[in-house]
């Protein structure tokens, strides 16, 4: 990720931070900090970080030394880093970009509810930054000249934000995110969410996929899975682990084909499945193996 970093800013004087998903690095309460105050920690949960859940919220950590700070080079050594961490180049100052930061953590509903926005998770990150509009971007990444991070398929990306257009916050309510912005938004991260159903029911559930691949074989398959009217969750979710269990094209095959269409108000998809004889799971099985 540090190669994608254009050192040129931080020479012009911009800080380096890296952001932290606390939830996905528990690890980072127990991580000695230097002792030469090269680094400050802050949470973005502002009042709401009592001093027991500092660690379990974003945190931005804040590297006087740039990109020679030894504490930033231990964060990316560690495993799965990509999965936690992202890095935020700003021209603004401190107290600055806290304040943005920290606004950012929630947004609005457009019925009046307010929820908080997981921006902060490198996985969610580029969703994210693909749903707002000219505005939005404006007031969310205006100051930053550069934000890296490692996106689903394993690849660095660096964010180049220089040209976008210095906004201030006025408004002091969280960003409204309209119906359609969360709809698209709940549509990029459903992958994630049916993977992490999958791995809790058994944690070696997907180890015959790349795991650089994984999101894009999960996405088809709730694509597929859509276009076959099998809508709910957890019917998605059935639909997804056969096509992990069997292959990607497990939606060709008779006993899917009848399962779809024999599914209805009264009984839906996933119980169709379940009704399935032992003989039926043989047979699918048997004729999957011919397609790998």
């Amino acid at each position: 990720m540090l190669g994608l970093l254009d050192r040129r800013l931080l020479d012009d004087g911009a800080s380096l931070y890296s952001l932290i998903d606390g939830a996905k690095f528990s690890a980072l309460s127990r991580i000695t900090l230097p002792a030469t105050k090269s680094i400050e920690c802050h949470s973005l949960l502002g009042e709401a970080a009592i001093a027991d859940a500092f660690y379990a919220g974003p945190v931005l950590i804040w590297h006087k030394e740039g990109e020679n700070c030894t504490l930033l080079r231990r964060l990316l050594q560690e495993q799965d880093s990509a999965g936690f961490l992202s890095l935020i180049i700003s021209a603004e100052c401190l107290p600055d970009t806290l304040r943005r930061l920290t606004w950012l953590t929630e947004v609005r509903h457009e019925d009046g509810t307010e929820w908080v926005m997981r921006y902060y998770d490198p996985l969610i990150l580029p969703h994210w930054l693909n749903i707002l509009d000219v505005e939005q971007r404006e007031k969310a990444l205006s100051g930053k000249l550069q934000w890296l991070f490692q996106d689903m398929r394993g690849i660095d990306q660096a964010v180049d934000m220089r040209a976008i257009r210095v906004s201030e916050i006025l408004d002091t309510r969280p960003m409204l995110l309209v119906d359609r912005q969360c709809d698209d938004l709940m549509r990029a991260a459903m992958p994630y969410i049916v993977m992490s159903q999958l791995l809790s029911d058994d944690p070696q559930a997907l180890e015959n996929i790349p795991k650089n691949h994984r999101y894009d074989f999960i996405d088809k398959q709730i694509e597929i899975a859509r276009a076959l009217n099998v809508l709910s969750p957890i019917d998605i979710k059935i639909f997804c682990k056969l096509a992990v269990m069997f292959g990607p094209q497990v939606d060709m095959h008779p006993l899917i084909i009848e399962a779809v269409e024999k599914s209805n108000s009264n009984i839906s998809f996933g119980e169709k499945i379940m009704q399935w004889s032992v003989e039926k799971w043989d047979l699918i099985e048997a004729d999957m193996s011919l397609y790998s």
